[in-house]
């Protein structure tokens, strides 16, 4: 966690959504979409995605919920900073996430994925949004990197990952968006040695 003087010092911190009996753990998951379990062995019947073979938004949460806060013993999830329905997911054609229609029905793919993702092209498109606890936040930007970090390292496929600040939760989020979805800049933050370790242990695996 980062020292010194603290964003928000007195962050609410909500009750966490219960994990479904069959999901399983972000490292296993992970391991899983590569070929290998978690103990190196062949994968059994836990993957990340469905019975079809494609990804969908309640598993990607499954990976960023437990990233832990840059400045507070929290995670992502326990501060609100990323919700379920704030996940957008189009694979193959296939869109899952966001919130349903007033009558319960999902939204199509235009809906899901708002900024336009590819349909069939055997990608999947990903956009997570993300509210920072105040809107002052100075720390948004790390957070976006985290959870590229998070999810590039483990969706072991090809894919379009969209992080974005939720329209209106801060002061600056068209230049946040800007700098955690430019490759270069991203590119250069992560080799920045400063801070790689912080950035690490924020997505390392916790026990919460």
């Amino acid at each position: 966690m980062l020292g010194g003087h603290l964003v928000n010092p007195n962050p609410v911190v909500h009750p966490v959504t219960p994990r479904d009996a069959g999901s399983v753990a972000p490292d296993v998951a992970a391991a899983a979409l590569v070929g290998l379990s978690a103990a190196g062995r062949a994968p059994g019947s836990a993957a990340l995605t469905d019975a079809s073979g494609i990804v969908t938004a309640t598993e990607v949460f499954e990976f960023i919920r437990d990233i832990k806060d840059p400045e507070h013993p929290f995670t992502l999830e326990q501060l609100r900073i990323v919700r379920p329905e704030n996940v957008y997911v189009l694979d193959r054609g296939v869109a899952s996430g966001g919130p349903a229609r007033a009558d319960g029905t999902p939204a199509p793919a235009s809906e899901v994925v708002r900024s336009g993702g590819p349909g069939d092209d055997g990608h999947c498109y990903i956009r997570v949004e993300f509210t920072p606890t105040v809107p002052h936040c100075s720390l948004a930007t790390l957070i976006g990197l985290c959870l590229r970090k998070r999810l590039e390292r483990s969706l072991g496929r090809p894919i379009k990952l969209d992080i974005n600040v939720t329209p209106g939760s801060h002061q600056t989020e068209h230049n946040i968006n800007k700098q955690i979805n430019d490759k270069e800049r991203v590119a250069a933050a992560f080799e920045n040695p400063s801070l790689h370790p912080i950035v690490e242990d924020c997505i390392r695996d916790s026990d919460y």
